[in-house]
C-alpha cells in the first residue's frame, strides 16, 4: 500500500522556543528516511525549502505499518502536523478507472 504523507512545521522561527532541538530532530528523522529508503519503504521524499515542511511517499503493508513508521518520528505534534493519504500508482489508478468504466 502507499501513502503520501504531507508534513508541515508549526509556526514560524520566532514562535519555536527549541529552534535547535526541531533542527536536531530535523537531521535525525532525514537520516532515518535515508534508511527507510534503501529498504524499499519510502519510495519517495521531497523537502520544503527553509525546512517548512515535506512529502514522503511510503510504501508499507498497511497503516498500522505505517503509523509503527512515523511513531518514530522525533518530530512530533508540538513542531508538526501531519496529514496522511493512501495513493496508488498510475498503473493502479487507470485499472481501476477501467473496472468503474466496464460497469456503467
Amino acid at each position: 500500500m502507499y501513502f503520501l504523507v504531507y508534513e508541515r512545521r508549526k509556526g514560524s522561527d520566532e514562535e519555536i522556543n527549541d529552534l535547535g532541538g526541531l533542527v536536531s530532530g530535523i537531521t535525525e528523522w532525514l537520516g532515518h528516511l535515508q534508511q527507510l529508503m534503501k529498504s524499499g519503504k519510502v519510495v519517495h521524499h521531497w523537502g520544503f525549502r527553509g525546512q517548512h515542511g515535506s512529502v514522503t511517499i511510503y510504501d508499507v503493508t498497511s497503516g498500522e505499518e505505517l503509523q509503527e513508521i512515523l511513531h518514530k518520528n522525533p518530530m512530533d505534534e508540538r513542531w508538526v502536523h501531519r496529514e496522511i493519504y493512501p495513493v496508488c500508482t498510475l498503473e493502479q489508478e487507470i485499472t481501476n478507472v477501467s473496472s468503474y468504466m466496464t460497469g456503467i
